[in-house]
């Protein structure tokens, strides 16, 4: 089918009959590495709409909050789990 909407120019949605599809929010990743390179890494990508952080080692609480306090103004939400 992707083919037939192609030659149309058309959607697959609208050959199916379907309404659109919204435009879906997705996260960029920042890679599990020291705080300082997380940072600058949500610091380079501060323009996407969501970042999410690799976690998973001593010195999580160090990442977040280098991500937080030097991330270039990335707007962020808070954790379901608090930092301790």
């Amino acid at each position: 089918m992707d083919i037939d909407a192609k030659r149309a120019y058309r959607s697959v949605a609208e050959l199916a009959g379907l309404s659109a599809v919204p435009p879906l929010l997705t996260a960029f990743t920042v890679a599990f590495d020291t705080p300082d390179k997380m940072a600058e890494q949500a610091a380079a990508n501060r323009t996407r709409p969501l970042l999410k952080l690799e976690l998973g080692g001593d010195g999580d609480v160090e990442r977040v909050r280098a991500v937080a306090s030097g991330g270039g103004g990335v707007p962020h939400r808070r954790c379901q789990r608090e930092l301790e």
